[in-house]
């Protein structure tokens, strides 16, 4: 860490205490984790490697992308989220967004809609005036 006073440059070497994440046990390449595979010990963050993880929320649930033995610190490379979308699965599209009606309509009659990007889609008039579009 640099430190200034006047033209004076001074570099102090500091050393940072706190928490930081571990694992309780082997956690096994494949495996999906929970907060329980984990807990929190004190020690220097200094040393620690790279991005390493701090808080359980960001590990729960997660994939385990290699072998983690019990008390290696752990890091945003060793685990990665479960997939929520695998290729080749059907999955619904839902588009958000505001436009203009260019048309009067009621419910299930079609209307066109400019966009705020100005493109034009059409849709069908739901229940509640929301235009549900086909793609």
């Amino acid at each position: 860490m640099a430190a200034s006073c006047g033209d004076t440059r001074r570099f102090l070497q500091v050393q940072v205490t706190g928490h930081y994440l571990v694992a309780k046990r082997l956690l096994a390449r494949g495996a999906t984790v929970s907060a329980d595979d984990f807990r929190l010990q004190s020690g220097r963050l200094d040393t620690l490697p790279a991005r390493a993880r701090y808080h359980v929320e960001l590990v729960a649930d997660a994939v385990v992308l290699c072998d983690i033995p019990p008390g290696q610190p752990v890091t945003l490379s060793m685990v990665r989220q479960p997939w929520r979308v695998k290729a080749g699965q059907n999955v619904m599209v839902i588009a958000s967004g505001e436009g203009k009606a260019l048309n009067n309509a009621t419910h299930a009659q079609s209307v066109r809609v400019r966009m705020g990007n100005g493109q034009v889609v059409s849709g069908k008039v739901d229940a509640d005036g929301n235009i549900l579009i086909s793609l």
